[in-house]
């Protein structure tokens, strides 16, 4: 029981943080972790989901809501015709650099503590 009590509070800080990103920074943490990841390498939405360890159709919500907000691009690849890659905007690394130099508080987690917590 007391692991489960520890998990739910895990996840009502996860849960703060992610509010209080939508609210000062307009996009939600996933996007905001996708443009992170975009503003080092095109990625496709598989590769995408992959990383963040997502699934596909949840990866294709947030980049729908990216592009649609102009942050990221799509184009396709060179290598591979059928495969669709995505880069950041400059609008998007504004959000980037907008989000590093904030002072918002993320809290250090311990992985492995957090992983002994699973039943």
């Amino acid at each position: 029981m007391e692991n489960i009590c520890k998990l739910r509070r895990i996840f009502s800080v996860v849960y703060r943080l992610e509010r209080d990103i939508k609210k000062r920074f307009g996009i939600t943490a996933n996007e905001i972790m996708v443009l992170c990841l975009l503003n080092a390498i095109k990625l496709s939405a598989g590769e995408l989901a992959k990383e963040m360890g997502v699934s596909e159709s949840r990866m294709s919500k947030i980049i729908d809501s990216l592009e649609k907000n102009k942050y990221i691009t799509r184009e396709i690849s060179k290598e591979d015709k059928r495969k669709m890659l995505f880069s950041i905007t400059q609008k998007g690394k504004i959000k980037v650099k907008e989000f590093a130099e904030s002072n918002i508080e993320v809290p250090d987690v311990d992985i492995e503590k957090i992983s002994n917590l699973i039943c």
